[in-house]
């Protein structure tokens, strides 16, 4: 018998915009999109991880020509018990079912177990360009579902999740 969960995650937007006061900078305005992020169809009854790339999230700022240095945070969700190196997807229909997963900034931090949270150095730092009034950057987010959840059953989980943008 094959087992296929299908596994989505919804990225609620809730945005909080900090200028940080940079008198080279002071007119930039930035704005933020992201789209539902879907980890697609998986089987997590393996004891191997499922590793998924979702996304992105699109940041475009306008303004005075130079550099914006942002800095993302994405909280630990709304699952029972999660934090932000351990996040749970809650199965849908409310059934109990809960999947354990983590979120990363690239393909190296999942690799090296360095999470994307919402302080310190969980925190993704990218800069965005601005020239001639524009700039823009996207960025995936690099998803990790945990193998070897053999109480799952089968469904759509979802979690909700807060996206911090500061500038």
């Amino acid at each position: 018998m094959r087992n296929i969960f299908c596994v989505r995650i919804n990225l609620l937007l809730s945005l909080v915009m900090a200028l940080i006061p940079n008198a080279a900078h002071a007119a930039n305005s930035c704005a933020v999109d992201t789209a539902h992020l879907s980890l697609g169809g998986i089987n997590v009854l393996t004891g191997t991880p499922v590793d998924t790339v979702g996304g992105p999230i699109q940041v475009d700022c306008t303004g005075d020509s130079g550099t914006v240095n942002l800095s993302i945070g994405i909280n630990a969700g709304a699952g029972l018990g999660a934090s932000e190196a351990t996040r749970y997807m809650t199965l849908m229909g409310g059934a109990g079912g809960q999947l354990s997963y983590s979120l990363y900034s690239s393909s190296a931090n999942r690799s090296g177990g360095v999470y994307w949270g919402s302080s310190g150095a969980s925190l993704y730092t990218p800069s965005i360009t601005v020239s001639n009034n524009s700039g823009s950057g996207s960025y995936s987010v690099y998803g990790r579902v945990f193998g070897g959840q053999q109480t799952a059953r089968s469904g759509t989980y979802t979690d909700t999740l807060t996206i911090t943008v500061s500038y």
